[in-house]
């Protein structure tokens, strides 16, 4: 049997606090059924929980409540596709997902701060996945952990705010495509405060969820990778000794604490000969599709995103991954900050009347800049103003 599969994720796994939640409302709510953790001695119920097509609610204290679970495997539970999330889940899935937990349980997305977030993306890996995970060494300096399994062929490097993993999806799930699995674990917002993400809401922009796409591309470019069938009888002594100490992970970790100047010329040195030597350029033909499987995701097309200032294309949507403004959530289209006030200022007046995720972008009259109507980045149609 032949299997055709496109392998797209973007956002994961989600943890919410809910600002002023109606915790009656929530507890009142006949979807959830709840259990709960009480004090032994004094009968008082300390917590709740209850479960909803993957995703869980937590009340503690009666009066906060937490959310949590992943959005791609609540999409696919509720359509009976299974509790999985080695499918399809593109920018229109995560946004239905978003929707339906908050007009199921009435919930301001604008009002449930993200704790902690998952994503990444699934590619098909032009060779075996295994050899690619085999071939790494390291992130940042950072040794990744190995787990493997009969179904498992995992690894991962922890940091303080954040968790790097690559692993075998299709393995997995059982599945016969040769799916790589590179993804993210933000256990701290801190660490990607500078995308502007703070809430369920900023999950649907485009802005943000381009920035994210960034930070997983500038993280993939971090990890440290041997090569694959390097042939060491092309190599001369001191190149095989580079290539040779190089794969050892303890190798960087202790060159990294002795002298941080060398480090960078070793790491630089090893890079460039794994480059030359190697049959398969992991960093660049891997990361490539990291980047160009994040754009697929956000459904951005070049011929919907051109610069309404002057016809020329948006290079941070459109695969070019030049640097944006991290200080805030400005659009990168060449728009003043008050013209980016001005287009979330409409998108308040829209979502008064009926919650719709629109990404717009203001298109502004060229002789008098008098506020037309606003693009669409998800749909690339004209929207008018209200």
């Amino acid at each position: 049997m032949q299997y055709k599969l496109k392998t797209w994720q973007m956002i994961d796994f989600i943890k919410l606090k809910i600002n002023t939640p109606d915790i009656n409302a929530i507890r009142n709510n006949s979807l959830l059924q709840w259990d709960q953790l009480a004090n032994e001695g004094t009968g008082e119920v300390k917590e709740l929980t209850a479960q909803y097509y993957g995703i869980t609610f937590k009340i503690t204290a009666n009066k906060y409540l937490e959310i949590t679970g992943s959005l791609h495997k609540h999409f696919n539970t509720i359509r009976g596709n299974g509790s999985q999330n080695y499918n399809d889940f593109n920018h229109s899935d995560l946004t239905q997902a978003v929707r339906s937990i908050s007009e199921t349980f009435a919930l301001n997305p604008e009002q449930c701060k993200v704790e902690n977030i998952e994503f990444g993306v699934n590619i098909l890996c032009p060779v075996e996945v295994n050899k690619v995970l085999h071939s790494a060494i390291n992130h940042r300096g950072q040794p990744f952990t190995r787990e493997y399994g009969e179904k498992k062929r995992f690894r991962e490097c922890i940091h303080q705010r954040y968790i790097v993993k690559i692993y075998n999806k299709g393995l997995q799930f059982d599945r016969p495509e040769k799916i790589l699995r590179f993804e993210l674990k933000v256990l701290k917002m801190e660490q990607i405060r500078g995308t502007g993400l703070n809430t369920l809401a900023d999950i649907l922009e485009p802005e943000i969820l381009t920035a994210l796409g960034q930070e997983l591309r500038e993280n993939f470019n971090e990890i440290l990778f041997y090569g694959l069938e390097i042939d060491l009888n092309r190599l001369n002594t001191r190149e095989r000794l580079v290539l040779s100490e190089g794969r050892n992970a303890q190798y960087w970790t202790d060159l990294k604490k002795e002298n941080r100047n060398v480090y960078k010329k070793r790491r630089e040195r090893f890079i460039s000969l794994v480059a030359k030597y190697s049959s398969f350029n992991i960093p660049d033909m891997i990361g490539k599709k990291v980047s160009e499987k994040w754009v697929e995701l956000q459904g951005s097309k070049s011929k919907t995103l051109p610069i309404l200032t002057g016809g020329q294309t948006l290079p941070i949507l459109t695969g070019g991954f030049t640097h944006i403004n991290r200080s805030g959530k400005g659009l990168i289209c060449h728009l003043s900050q008050n013209e980016v006030s001005q287009s979330k200022e409409q998108r308040k007046t829209i979502s008064a009347r009926v919650w719709k995720p629109f990404h717009l972008v203001p298109v502004y009259r060229s002789k008098t800049n008098d506020l037309l109507e606003f693009l669409d980045l998800t749909t690339g149609k004209r929207v008018k103003t209200v």
